[in-house]
């Protein structure tokens, strides 16, 4: 397990404190927060109340783990891509409300798809 101080860096916060394994709730004096992961911020509350999601790269069981369980989203998986309840497609930096919706603009979910079935093969 990492120390306090291995997961947050140089990281210039108020407060912070352990929510689960590897995994720290950071906040900011501009009134964000987020959810860091190892050396990831996976979920970053605003202050206009927009969250952004981030997997940083890790689509990892304990990385989905950790957004469904500090985000008011549900991440799914199938055939290796993550999906939120509505069937959108996941990625990076996306936007979504304290409701778990989708405010940024869906991927194209064949699209995306066919270029991670070529990217595996």
């Amino acid at each position: 397990m990492k120390t306090k101080k291995e997961i947050l860096g140089n990281t210039n916060c108020i407060k912070s404190k352990f929510v689960d394994c590897n995994t720290l709730k950071i906040d900011f004096e501009n009134g964000s927060s987020s959810i860091r992961f190892h050396n990831t911020d996976i979920i970053t509350f605003n202050p206009d109340n927009t969250i952004v999601l981030n997997s940083g790269g890790y689509r990892t069981p304990t990385t989905k783990d950790r957004i469904n369980k500090f985000s008011p989203v549900r991440l799914y998986q199938n055939k290796g891509l993550w999906y939120f309840n509505g069937g959108s497609l996941f990625y990076d930096n996306c936007i979504i409300n304290n409701e778990g919706k989708l405010l940024s603009k869906p991927l194209n979910n064949e699209k995306t798809e066919n270029k991670v079935k070529k990217l595996k093969k």
